[in-house]
């Protein structure tokens, strides 16, 4: 969701009267896990102010921002003034309620590392910043408030007590304080008419095609719907793997969060040795919307070096992206063909290195030419490699897949389902393991 232009107006009155440089960097590092220098710079509070809007609208993060600052300033008069205004952020959780749900969780999560594996059993595909460099070993008892208020000011509430009672079964206490306060929370919206938007980030049916796992890919792909790293994602896998899933995927996000536009070439629809680089800067043009840009395409002069050329078309397209002032992910399919024109890996070679460094353009290889990404910073650059699936990762998939449907998966029924995806003849192919899993997932899941 984006700020309308009353709420983006006396949000930014609100944050402006309640915070300056100081507070606000403290409460972004205590209630988003992410630190303010990151997003802006210092500067006039009213430009970082507005740059923390913008980039609140490109991360998804409009509740959590609204929902940090009512917590951390809920006596300032713009700021209840505009909680009054605006009642579509409200917390999910009461204080009191908080404090049940941390009190439910204390008994089965007794250290970081069950803490860890809770949340990476559906409630989020990488755990939050706060437990990075804690040892499994230590006691989760000093996380545990910091991970309820997380989760409240994230929508995950209800993902984390599900995942908690499907994990720790039987546990008394946490029936007890976990499970009213999920009732609870359905019923509130319930009465509102409200229904819980799903995060698209989690998809696990993209019409009809599955989504199975991916975590790194997900994880990657909604920092760089966020404007931020990585600036360029190679996907990698074997024949079968699912790579191509990995477009539909980013073309979905696209069309559910409008936060950047996507051009997809896919190299099989052409003949490798002779599609030019001025063919692959014309096919990205005219899938972008822009056929007015193919007559300014830049032509090679035959008294200048082919680099020079090559240098034009990529500064060319770099250019026009970010006359365009939105992100624009580039998916390039099969560029790793040894076959492929000289001349256009060498228009690669320029695009890699020009992405990494710029605000708007992204790029994403299925199946990546390693040798000209390889000089890239850790974090601009990252990899998803897709092994075959285990039987592990397909009986999680199928407990979010049926949660995503408003229903519930039977661990005897997953059980059942699993053997039938792994029996003899084992899988060989992560697409044969989809095709046997698209036959039973009806059979699992009841209301």
């Amino acid at each position: 969701m984006a700020f309308t232009i009353p709420q983006r107006q006396d949000l930014a009155d609100a944050l402006t009267f309640a915070f300056n440089w100081q507070t606000l960097s403290q409460a972004f590092r205590e209630h988003l896990e992410t630190r303010l220098d990151v997003v802006t710079s210092e500067s006039g509070f009213g430009v970082v102010v507005e740059t923390v809007l913008v980039w609140a609208e490109q991360n998804g993060w409009e509740r959590p921002l609204v929902r940090m600052m009512h917590e951390t300033r809920p006596d300032q008069p713009k700021v209840l003034a505009f909680m009054d205004r605006h009642r579509e952020f409200p917390a999910r959780l009461l204080p009191d309620e908080r404090e049940r749900l941390r009190a439910g969780l204390f008994g089965p999560v007794k250290t970081v590392g069950d803490l860890r594996a809770l949340l990476l059993s559906g409630v989020v595909s990488q755990p939050p910043g706060f437990l990075q460099g804690t040892t499994d070993e230590s006691s989760a008892d000093a996380y545990l408030r910091t991970i309820v208020r997380w989760a409240d000011h994230f929508d995950r509430v209800e993902a984390l007590i599900e995942r908690a009672l499907h994990r720790y079964p039987g546990d008394a206490v946490l029936e007890a304080q976990a499970r009213p306060i999920l009732a609870l929370l359905r019923s509130r919206a319930a009465a509102s008419g409200a229904s819980e938007r799903p995060d698209p980030f989690d998809a696990c049916d993209l019409d009809g095609l599955l989504l199975i796992d991916r975590g790194p890919l997900r994880k990657a792909i909604r920092s760089l719907a966020a404007g931020s790293n990585p600036r360029i994602i190679g996907v990698s896998g074997d024949a079968r793997s699912g790579k191509t899933h990995s477009k539909y995927f980013i073309q979905h996000i696209s069309e559910k969060e409008q936060k950047y536009d996507t051009v997809v070439v896919d190299l099989s629809e052409e003949a490798p040795a002779t599609f030019r680089p001025d063919y692959l800067i014309r096919r990205i043009v005219r899938g972008w919307g822009r056929n007015d840009l193919v007559a300014l395409i830049p032509q090679r002069d035959p008294t200048e070096a082919e680099v020079r050329w090559i240098i034009d078309l990529a500064s060319f397209l770099v250019g026009e992206v970010r006359k365009s002032q939105r992100l624009l992910v580039l998916v390039l399919d099969g560029f790793a063909n040894d076959k492929l024109h000289p001349l256009t890996r060498e228009l690669l070679a320029k695009l890699v290195p020009m992405a990494s460094v710029d605000r708007y353009l992204r790029l994403i290889f299925l199946h990546y030419p390693r040798d000209i990404a390889v000089t890239e910073p850790p974090g601009r650059f990252e990899t998803d490699h897709i092994p075959l699936f285990s039987p592990r990762e397909i009986a999680d998939f199928v407990t979010a897949y049926a949660r995503s449907r408003g229903e519930t998966a039977p661990p005897e029924s997953v059980a059942v389902i699993i053997d039938n995806v792994f029996k003899t003849p084992p899988p060989t192919s992560n697409e044969q393991i989809a095709e046997r899993l698209a036959r039973f997932l009806k059979q699992v899941v009841r209301t």
